[in-house]
């Protein structure tokens, strides 16, 4: 077995040039789920053109957002995904302002809330769309990254200054660093009132002793946290996304978020 990886040995343009031949047009054989099947190739000419071996590698694939491997073309999650379509069909094409609401969206909704242990969650058609569209509804300017001794000088000053609320956003993991938000001294300092918004794109199901994020990763119980947010698009393997927290947060951003419902068909 193999390991699957794209990465550039120099700073150069013809490195470059050859890990985007390379690597970007490599030819797989069949869907890209836990392991691919690489069709091998050789060139004659630095790269510029490529002859196919006859030969196939099979490697594990670390290329891709399908963290668990749940996407493939064959298995449980597909059949169970046939058999959802077939039964309940794909959307209701329109706004659930305009066509209504299915069962099975308020009972994921419930799900993913009861997941979390949050009062109540929202669901969103793009993953993209959630911070796009609820973080303007709830805050104003950033902080520095990863620095506690930052956010308790800003928070004092609020305080002292201004007496206004405010938000901490973070991602519980990084993952261009590969670092963690540092949860447990952000969670000391929630002391000055702030409320805690935290982006669980890639984290959730990906770390923590029962794969809930990095709340489970520290042993927070994610009550602690008003705003979690993630994906279905990573380790998940869906579409969309949620937001969850609060029954009282998660209803003031049905209604002020920047994706009016009328034109959104799954906003929940």
């Amino acid at each position: 077995m193999t390991l699957l990886r794209c990465g550039s040995s120099g700073t150069s343009t013809w490195d470059s040039r050859i890990v985007k031949k390379w690597c970007i047009t490599n030819p797989m054989k069949r869907d890209t789920g836990r392991f691919v099947k690489v069709i091998q190739r050789k060139s004659y000419n630095r790269c510029n053109s490529f002859v196919k071996t006859g030969e196939i590698k099979e490697c594990f694939n670390f290329s891709s957002y399908n963290y668990l491997g749940f996407v493939q073309s064959e298995g449980p999650g597909a059949d169970a995904g046939e058999v959802a379509i077939n039964e309940f069909g794909v959307a209701v094409g329109s706004s659930r302002m305009d066509s209504g609401t299915k069962n099975q969206l308020l009972e994921t909704k419930a799900l993913v809330a009861r997941f979390l242990g949050q009062e109540s969650a929202i669901l969103v058609s793009m993953g993209f769309a959630r911070n796009v569209t609820f973080i303007p509804a709830l805050a104003g300017k950033s902080f520095k990254h990863n620095d506690t001794a930052y956010l308790e000088h800003v928070s004092r000053r609020q305080i002292a200054q201004v007496n206004q609320e405010f938000f901490v956003i973070c991602e519980g993991l990084y993952s261009m660093e590969g670092t963690y938000c540092p949860l447990p001294g952000i969670l000391e300092l929630k002391k000055y009132k702030f409320y805690m918004y935290i982006d669980e794109a890639h984290s959730m199901m990906s770390i923590g002793l029962n794969a809930k994020g990095v709340c489970d990763y520290y042993g927070v119980a994610h009550s602690n946290v008003d705003v979690l947010m993630g994906t279905f698009t990573k380790s998940f393997d869906s579409a969309g996304g949620y937001i969850a927290g609060r029954k009282a947060i998660i209803d003031h951003l049905r209604v002020t978020n920047h994706s009016p419902s009328v034109f959104e068909n799954s906003h929940g």
